[in-house]
């Protein structure tokens, strides 16, 4: 079968002990049932430790919502007792994510891992494709599929042209209005693409949205408060703003717009795409007011920031994708307001 990543997709390498917000604290970690069985027949003082710490089919974390096998060097005490072939699937695969369409697959690092993000930062989205053994998924439409495999290229090559960002960005959702319009009414054929005007971010709409979702970490609330008050003291943003800000967007763009073959949706999920350009924009900016000059890490910590509080929780990024429909400030006019 046919498996499609970013190109950088082979680049990854996790960081390990050099970390400095390990996907080992404060994620709930659950064991696929086949690492289980063979958890359950090692043998020995490490066999007792393994039994003492699973539970329910998840490792019990410590008071500082640490996993267990998570040493003070920042290592993982499996990996290096028992090998990464006997690591967990989550484990393994983290922050890789797959999206399976019938015969047909798609893979790709998630923003919420800080080494991860500074592959999506830097790397405009250049997609290959390569055989791998068959591991099929959920059966869908073919054609669908297809259909929305050329509409979310057109929206890659729209992100990417040498515009400024609020440009591409209102003819990015003027494009995904359109192809929204055609699937819903049966019309096959792509939009064509359009110029049309940006209009005026609506940052505190915005961000008194997000305010309302239940937060993943507990300075999150009160960062964005902070932000909110602090709108009109924003510096401008940094000249390699733009280019990062479409990575970002392009990333999105790939590993959600597909998924609308299944429920027929594309129009909120590229909204989510120009929502987090705009929200992790504004962080940057943030940053800079409190904090003087930022590095590549930093503006990546910011964007795997926003990624946890949102991909990471179904129920917020469901309640973004149907607020797209609701709010103000998810219309085309407030999302493709940008400064840069």
């Amino acid at each position: 079968m046919q498996f499609t990543t970013p190109d950088y997709y082979d680049a990854f390498r996790c960081i390990a002990g050099a970390c400095r917000d390990s996907c080992c604290i404060g994620w709930e970690i659950d064991i696929d049932a086949k690492t289980q069985a063979f958890y359950e027949q090692v043998p020995g003082i490490f066999g007792r430790r393994l039994h003492d710490n699973i539970r329910d089919g998840s490792f019990l974390l410590d008071e500082k919502e640490r996993c267990p096998f998570l040493n003070r060097a920042g290592l993982c005490d499996i990996y290096t007792e028992l090998g990464e072939e006997h690591l967990c699937q989550i484990c393994t695969d983290h922050p890789r994510f797959f999206n399976w369409f019938g015969a047909y697959k798609e893979g790709g690092i998630g923003l919420s891992c800080e080494a991860a993000a500074i592959h999506i930062l830097t790397n405009p989205i250049r997609l290959v494709t390569r055989e791998i053994p068959d591991d099929f998924g959920d059966d869908c439409d073919p054609a669908l599929l297809s259909y929305l495999t050329q509409g979310r290229a057109k929206l890659l090559k729209i992100l990417s042209q040498t515009k400024p960002l609020s440009s591409v960005t209102a003819s990015m959702l003027r494009f995904a209005d359109r192809l929204q319009f055609h699937m819903d009414n049966d019309i096959w054929e792509l939009p064509e693409m359009e110029d049309v005007p940006a209009g005026s971010f609506d940052a505190a709409g915005m961000l008194s949205f997000l305010q309302t979702l239940e937060p993943m970490d507990p300075t999150w609330h009160g960062l964005l408060s902070e932000l909110s008050v602090s709108l009109e003291k924003l510096p401008p943003p940094e000249p390699g703003d733009a280019e990062f800000l479409r990575n970002i967007g392009a990333y999105f763009l790939f590993r959600y717009v597909l998924q609308g073959v299944f429920d027929g949706e594309i129009l909120s999920r590229v909204k989510l795409s120009a929502a987090a350009m705009q929200v992790i924009g504004l962080l940057w900016r943030y940053r800079r007011l409190t904090e003087g000059d930022t590095d590549l890490q930093t503006l990546a910590d910011v964007a795997k920031a926003f990624s946890k509080e949102i991909e990471y929780s179904e129920e917020n990024l469901n309640a973004v994708l149907d607020a797209a429909y609701e709010l103000p400030a998810f219309s085309d006019a407030s999302l493709s307001g940008f400064a840069c």
